[in-house]
């Protein structure tokens, strides 16, 4: 799971959930059923769908910006997903930072049950195209091993979605696949700080 290094990396990573995005709440998404139209947030299968960030998400990303302004940055990793990328442009304004967009920060791939209503599916049964939960946390753990490799000594905000950064967390806590679901799931407006050695 991590990478073997002479010296031992350090990395002070900051993390943070993306703001709340019309296609968590809206109606008129191509592609959404009926359903799931009418559910509200949480109820629907995001995953892949890029987002536009509501007005009240503009807002938080707004105070986290005002909150970030006393926490030193090297760099910037975010999902490469539209509702992060807006967020973390909106958190970092104003500041002149490397910033890499990556597939690897993106959420879960629901496959094919991407924007249908969790109401709408048999929990019981997966397709075979939905990203698993032992698949997720091995792409988690690919990202932590990427940022100790490539930001060995630096201060990196990253901006994920929430079951990336759970996973996330996971390997950085040292909490196994089995017990992911022991990590709690970040709020959209939260804020995380580790030191990753």
């Amino acid at each position: 799971m991590r990478l073997q290094k002479s010296i031992r990396s350090t990395v002070k990573y900051t993390y943070m959930r993306y703001r709340s995005a019309h296609d968590n709440l809206h109606k008129n998404t191509p592609g959404f059923s009926e359903a799931a139209q009418a559910l509200g947030h949480d109820n629907i299968f995001q995953g892949y769908i890029p987002g536009t960030l509501t007005v009240e998400g503009i807002a938080q990303a707004e105070a986290l910006r005002d909150t970030l302004r006393d926490i030193s940055l090297d760099a910037v990793v975010s999902s490469d997903l539209k509702r992060c990328v807006d967020t973390a442009r909106i958190a970092v304004e104003g500041r002149n930072l490397p910033w890499e967009k990556m597939v690897l920060l993106r959420e879960i791939d629901w496959g094919s049950w991407t924007g249908l209503a969790i109401k709408e599916v048999d929990l019981r049964h997966f397709p075979a195209d939905v990203e698993t939960e032992a698949m997720l946390y091995e792409r988690a753990g690919r990202f932590v091993d990427y940022l100790k490799e490539r930001y060995d000594g630096k201060q990196v905000l990253a901006v994920g979605h929430g079951l990336i950064n759970r996973a996330v967390q996971a390997h950085i806590q040292g909490v196994t696949l089995e017990h992911l679901r022991s990590v709690p799931k970040m709020n959209n407006a939260e804020l995380r700080r580790f030191k990753l050695t």
